[in-house]
C-alpha cells in the first residue's frame, strides 16, 4: 500500500511538472517579475515592467500592493516562500522570471525553484545584499548572517543573468564569482519640468489633501509658492520658499543625519538673504518616528527650515523633483 501511495505521488509530481512546463499558447513571450514588498517602494523594479512591455512582453507583475500583517510574525518565511511559489504556479509559463534581491530569502529560492520547474529563466536584479541588511540587526559575525551569505552568493552563481545598479557593485560580485552587467536607474517619462499649472496642483493637494502647514498660502487658491488670480492665471510668488526634496527608506544603514546636520548649518547662517527651506523627506522605514521625533525636539535649530514627511503618490513625486 505504501508502495502504491509513493508510485501516486510521484506520478502526480510529475504530470504537475509537465503542466507547469507546457508552453503557452499566446505567441508574446512572457516575463514575471517578482518584488517580495511593497510594489511602491519598488519603483525600478516597476520600470523593468514598463520596459519590457514596450518590447512586447506579456508582463506579470508579483509584489503587494500593501504588506499583509501576517508577514510580521514568525511563519513569515514559510508563508512568503508557499504564496510565491502558488503564485508563480498559476500564471502562464514564463520565458524570464525576474526577482528582485534583497530580500534573498525566500524570494531567490523559491524563483529559482519555479524557474527549473517551469523552463524559464531567471534574473536576479542586485540591489544590496540581504546578509548585509541582516547583520544591521544581529551582526556579521552571528551565525544566520554567515548562513544567509552562503544562500544568497550560492543561487546568485546559479542564476541565468545577474544585475546590478552600478560598477563597484559589479566588480564586488565578481568577487563571488557572480558576473552581473551592470544597469543604471533611468527616469521615466513621469520625470519631467512640469508645468506651472501641474506644480500649483501638486501645491493645492499637498495644502487640501494632506493638509501640510508649509504648503498653506494666503487664500484659497494660492499656496506658499503659486497664486491663482480671478482669470485662473497662475503666477510664483517672489516670496515662495526653496523646496528641498529627499527619499529615504529611514533605515540603518542610511546615514540621514548627514541631511539633518546640513539643514541645521544652513538655518544658522548669519546671511539674512538666504530663501526659507520646505524639506519633503518621502518614505516609509523603521526609524521614521525617530527621526520626526527628534526635528520635533530640535525645532528651534532649524530657524526658516519647515518638513513634512508624506508618503506620496507615485505620480506626484515627480511633479515635486520638477524645478520651480
Amino acid at each position: 500500500m505504501l508502495t502504491f501511495l509513493c508510485a501516486l505521488f510521484f506520478v502526480a509530481i510529475i504530470l504537475l511538472v509537465r503542466r507547469l512546463r507546457r508552453p503557452n499558447i499566446a505567441t508574446q513571450r512572457c516575463v514575471h517579475i517578482v518584488v517580495l514588498g511593497d510594489l511602491g517602494r519598488s519603483p525600478r523594479m516597476c520600470n523593468h515592467a514598463i520596459e519590457f512591455d514596450k518590447h512586447k512582453f506579456n508582463v506579470h507583475l508579483i509584489g503587494y500592493a500593501v504588506l499583509p500583517a501576517v508577514l510580521v510574525y514568525g511563519l513569515k518565511i514559510l508563508w512568503q516562500f508557499g504564496t510565491l511559489v502558488f503564485r508563480l504556479s498559476q500564471l502562464p509559463k514564463p520565458d524570464l522570471i525576474c526577482v528582485q534581491n534583497p530580500p534573498s530569502i525566500p524570494a531567490i529560492f523559491a524563483t529559482y525553484l519555479m524557474a527549473k520547474i517551469r523552463g524559464a529563466r531567471l534574473i536576479i536584479d542586485w540591489h544590496n545584499y540581504g546578509y548585509s541588511m541582516l547583520a544591521l540587526k544581529h551582526g556579521f559575525k552571528h551565525w544566520i548572517v554567515h548562513l544567509c551569505q552562503r544562500y544568497e552568493f550560492f543561487l546568485g552563481q546559479l542564476a541565468n543573468i545577474n544585475i546590478c545598479v552600478s560598477n563597484t557593485f559589479a566588480k564586488d560580485l565578481s568577487v563571488h564569482t557572480i558576473k552581473a552587467s551592470v544597469l543604471y536607474d533611468k527616469p521615466t517619462n513621469l520625470f519631467h519640468i512640469p508645468t506651472i499649472e501641474e506644480k500649483h496642483r501638486i501645491f493645492m493637494k499637498m495644502n487640501t489633501q494632506y493638509a501640510y502647514k508649509p504648503f498653506q498660502g494666503r487664500s484659497n487658491n494660492s499656496t506658499r509658492f503659486t497664486n491663482e488670480d480671478e482669470k485662473n492665471n497662475i503666477s510664483y510668488l517672489q516670496d515662495r520658499p526653496a523646496i528641498l526634496v529627499s527619499s529615504t527608506s529611514w533605515s540603518e544603514d542610511e546615514n540621514f543625519e548627514l541631511l539633518f546636520d546640513a539643514l541645521k548649518k544652513y538655518a544658522s547662517n548669519e546671511m539674512n538673504n538666504l530663501p526659507s527651506i520646505v524639506c519633503i523627506v518621502t518614505g516609509k522605514g523603521p526609524l521614521k518616528e525617530q527621526f520626526i521625533e527628534q526635528v520635533e525636539r530640535e525645532r528651534d535649530q532649524y530657524q526658516h527650515v519647515e518638513f513634512c514627511f508624506p508618503w506620496l503618490d507615485a505620480d506626484d513625486y515627480p511633479l515635486l523633483l520638477g524645478r520651480i
